[in-house]
């Protein structure tokens, strides 16, 4: 992962929400909330980075993390790590009565960025909820990750919502991210989690993640489910899609993946793969990734001046581009991981939420901007990835079901249909395999050289 230093924090808010075995907490404020909510707000800060706040130890010392779906590790900075690397607060395990070391040695790669340093287990908190003995990294050192920040908040470390297959396959055994630890040890009944982004212009904690239950305050409409795909490990990782799908024997679920089956515009770009596309689902990318050719004939079908900036690899667009919300990119996902289907789930993000600045905090005041998707190169090993970061996740309410592999979305609403489900089985929706809902909203940004403390390039961790 490439941090940017000007974060979007993800912050809980409490809404006094009653409904039993859910955990909604509040990310910087004390607000008063039910024992049973569990709800963190999250934090905007400019659109670009999301982060939420945890307390780990006891006495618990807390840290700003990256919210990423995109990867399953939990890791801070310890005080072993030198301030150059680890420039904010670091875990000082001396501190902790209920710190327990390993010698197991701690290290991840992700698309940009490293850490590495020693595994221990401690209690972590959200809000008024904790889980014990949580495996977290203990970095000593990290590369490219921890930049200084001058304003605003900034990310001390990364709070991982993958799947735990995602540190097997990185050879660390009994991983547990903290929502399966959630689950496992009963402070949640219900085994999903919900995101809820926000637009971009909604700086501050306007966000929220519910552990537990779904907010249909949140969106509009009903959700729509689709599978998420599972891939196979071998010398070579490669998603379960098409017809051999369901014959996947030693294939386990890593990235929030869904079947993507086709990309679509307002103004007539239009392309149906012939063999579906794994699209992840990363809220730890500030950018949305695709095919370098698909974007090229995406951006000369969108309107307004967009012109290729090669040496930074994105498409510079203009400011005045924020005003438009009648054009639209379309995502089409596939209610089946084996086929296409006639009546796909869209997800289509206004182009008002895909124009980011480069050299201003606000589009407003902004003279150079960007178009929140870039190309993703291939490489001599590799196919191009697809990646909808953040800039397409804040148009989508998210729900993530752990227990069935599949991800519900419906259209991101701050206003939404007004009342609350305290679980997946009790809101409004169709099973994986009804589908057709189009999910309209908003949301974008980014930064690259002009202002590196704008942008988080790559939520993924590298395995291999």
């Amino acid at each position: 992962m490439y941090f940017s230093s000007c974060l979007v924090l993800l912050g809980l808010v409490s809404s006094g929400v009653t409904a039993a075995s859910t955990l909604r907490v509040p990310l910087h404020s004390q607000h008063q909330r039910s024992q049973f909510n569990k709800r963190e707000s999250i934090y905007n800060a400019n659109g670009r980075e999301y982060m939420i706040e945890i307390s780990v130890g006891t006495p618990g010392q807390s840290f700003n993390l990256t919210m990423d779906t995109g990867s399953s590790e939990l890791w801070i900075p310890s005080t072993s790590c030198p301030a150059s690397v680890c420039p904010y607060s670091r875990f000082n395990q001396a501190s902790s009565s209920s710190f327990k070391p390993s010698s197991i040695p701690f290290s991840i790669q992700y698309g940009q960025g490293s850490a590495m340093g020693v595994y221990g287990y401690d209690t972590v908190t959200i809000g008024q909820q904790a889980v014990n003995q949580q495996m977290i990294g203990l970095a000593n050192n990290t590369k490219d990750i921890l930049g200084q920040v001058t304003n605003g908040e900034q990310s001390n470390g990364i709070f991982g919502l993958g799947f735990p297959g995602l540190n097997e396959v990185r050879g660390v055994k009994n991983d547990l991210p903290f929502v399966y630890n959630l689950v496992q040890q009963k402070i949640i009944s219900e085994p999903v989690f919900s995101i809820f982004l926000n637009s971009i212009y909604a700086n501050g904690p306007s966000g929220e993640i519910l552990f537990g239950g779904i907010d249909n305050t949140k969106f509009n409409g009903a959700l729509q489910y689709v599978p998420v795909v599972n891939y196979k490990v071998s010398n070579m990782i490669t998603p379960n899609l098409g017809s051999g799908s369901k014959s996947s024997s030693g294939s386990t679920y890593l990235y929030w993946t869904v079947a993507g089956q086709a990309v679509t515009s307002s103004t007539g770009f239009n392309i149906s793969f012939p063999q579906m596309q794994p699209f992840v689902l990363d809220t730890g990318t500030t950018l949305t990734y695709m095919p370098a050719q698909i974007v090229k004939g995406l951006v000369a079908k969108l309107p307004g001046n967009i012109t290729y900036d090669a040496f930074n690899m994105l498409y510079n667009i203009d400011c005045a581009s924020s005003n438009d919300k009648k054009t639209t990119v379309n995502f089409q996902i596939s209610t089946s991981t084996s086929a296409t289907v006639p009546t796909p789930v869209t997800i289509a993000v206004p182009l008002s939420e895909m124009v980011m600045p480069l050299d201003s905090n606000s589009v407003s005041t902004a003279t150079q901007c960007m178009l929140a998707i870039a190309p993703m190169m291939a490489t001599s090993t590799s196919s191009p990835t697809w990646i909808l970061g953040e800039s397409t996740l804040r148009s989508i309410y998210q729900v993530y079901d752990v227990q069935n592999n599949r991800v519900g979305l419906a259209p991101a609403s701050a206003n939404g249909n007004g009342t609350v489900a305290s679980n997946s089985s009790s809101s409004s929706g169709a099973s994986p395999g009804q589908a057709g809902t189009q999910v309209h909203s908003g949301a974008s940004s980014v930064n690259f050289l002009v202002n590196p403390c704008w942008l988080v390039i790559l939520g993924l961790v590298f395995y291999l």
